[in-house]
């Protein structure tokens, strides 16, 4: 039967194969996670492209759905923080840039994650002003049809607090962590060890 067809519908169909095969392969390196990893026994790794990162925090993973999103918090060349989704089974990611209290720069007028995602822009948001440096990664807990985004950090007077920041950067709560004395704490901004 093969051999009834002309030549080109057989390098049409080859074509076809092979574009077929690439695409496949793209998709599931790129939009996959860490499947392919387990499927290999770890013989093919998920990679995960950080080109701003100067300092690693923290990832947090995060379940959607059948797909699990990992949250990357860094510290960017250009000296800002930031907040960086990456997702198994889509394109559309989306990033927080966190503003220090004392920069001009103004926060987005919503501080969601979705714009980011449907723009390709990051969404801006101001850390409290009492702030120094993250203590850990931003965890996201889902709340309603959003997610509240936790930040951890260091105040300039060497306390622990969390900020809750909602879709609507209303009713946000504060928590400050009151540390039991002898407690040793590494405030990794500045490699200093304090009791």
């Amino acid at each position: 039967m093969w051999n009834n067809f002309s030549f080109k519908t057989k390098a049409g169909v080859i074509v076809g194969i092979i574009l077929l095969i690439c695409l496949t392969f793209i998709y599931v390196m790129n939009f996959t996670g860490r499947s392919v990893s387990r499927f290999t026994g770890g013989l093919v790794e998920h990679k995960v492209n950080l080109p701003n990162c100067a300092e690693f925090i923290g990832v947090i993973f995060q379940k959607d759905g059948n797909s699990t999103i990992k949250v990357v918090t860094c510290r960017g060349f250009d000296g800002y923080y930031y907040t960086e989704e990456f997702r198994d089974m889509s394109p559309l990611e989306g990033r927080i840039k966190w503003i220090p209290p004392e920069d001009s720069q103004g926060a987005s007028w919503m501080q969601k994650r979705t714009l980011s995602r449907w723009l390709g822009t990051e969404v801006k948001v101001k850390l409290p002003k009492d702030f120094y440096a993250f203590a850990g990664p931003v965890s996201t807990v889902p709340k309603g049809s959003g997610n509240v985004k936790n930040v951890t950090y260091w105040t300039k007077e060497g306390n622990l607090k969390t900020k809750e920041y909602v879709d609507w950067s209303i009713f946000e709560g504060v928590i400050q962590w009151e540390l039991s004395k002898g407690s040793k704490l590494i405030k990794k901004e500045h490699n200093e060890l304090s009791e």
